[in-house]
């Protein structure tokens, strides 16, 4: 597989943490014909050995990191040896979620939705991007993976997405952020309804989302802030840093250009 002796990589990112891109990893590697997956979270300015291991040559090989929405779009543009899967969920969801490493806070912040807004269409506008809906992922897993054996034709799909759970080998960071390994189940879409002190805050400290929920398909209008009209204000915790520093910007544009040159070299 893949095409001649270079390797065919295959990155997965989403709209932030939170937004299921484990929950798809997880399935692609056990469901499909992949020849590696090195490792929990690489990012995409991380150089990937051969098949099997470091050195080898040829083969696909599995990648994820959550927030490298910032840094996958120019070694896309320029590397036809690398394919794309974004997975992008309801902010309002991924900001009340939850790590197993650290369940009793909030993960993430709005930060990542606030910067990934900006990239969506650049990314989309990318032959090699895939932008599936974490909402769509866990309603129907099947359909979506028959989008991906369309987008990624050279992979041979062994298992059903819905039956993954059956066959993954998940490690135990892989199981720590799914929060256990089980069937593929839409119980979390909406979520954010029981939490509302959560996405008021997330709201009063990042700024309004209600256009991005309207031009996502989210909501048909702000209605939906209504619910938060009267709930009191609460200052909580999140495992993340609640903002990006000047600094965090910087070194995730820098990762975006060893990723060219990576690509470049073959690496």
């Amino acid at each position: 597989m893949g095409f001649g002796l270079r390797r065919t990589r295959i990155h997965v990112i989403g709209s932030g943490p939170r937004t299921g891109t484990t929950l798809l990893a997880e399935a692609v590697f056990a469901c499909f014909g992949v020849d590696d997956y090195p490792a929990h979270e690489t990012r995409i300015s991380d150089r990937v050995g051969g098949a099997g291991g470091m050195g080898g040559s040829g083969g696909t090989v599995l990648t994820k990191w959550p927030s490298d929405f910032a840094s996958v779009w120019p070694a896309v543009a320029v590397d036809r040896s690398l394919f794309v899967l974004c997975v992008m969920r309801d902010p309002r969801d991924a900001v009340v979620s939850r790590h197993g490493k650290k369940p009793d806070a909030y993960w993430s912040s709005l930060r990542y939705w606030m910067w990934f807004r900006r990239v969506h269409d650049r990314l989309a506008r990318q032959r090699r991007v895939l932008v599936i809906r974490y909402e769509d992922l866990v309603r129907d897993p099947d359909r979506v993976q028959e989008r991906i054996t369309g987008f990624l034709p050279f992979l041979e799909a062994r298992h059903p997405f819905s039956a993954y759970h059956l066959h993954t080998r998940a490690g135990r960071d892989a199981a720590d952020a799914l929060r256990g390994v089980r069937a593929i189940s839409a119980a979390g879409v909406g979520a954010w309804r029981g939490h509302l002190e959560r996405v008021r805050q997330q709201v009063r400290l990042h700024g309004s989302i209600s256009d991005d929920l309207i031009r996502f398909g989210y909501e048909p209008n702000r209605s939906w802030e209504g619910l938060l009209d009267g709930v009191a204000d609460r200052d909580f915790d999140t495992a993340l840093p609640e903002f990006f520093t000047r600094r965090e910007r910087a070194r995730r544009r820098r990762w975006a250009w060893r990723a060219v040159a990576n690509g470049v070299r073959g690496g």
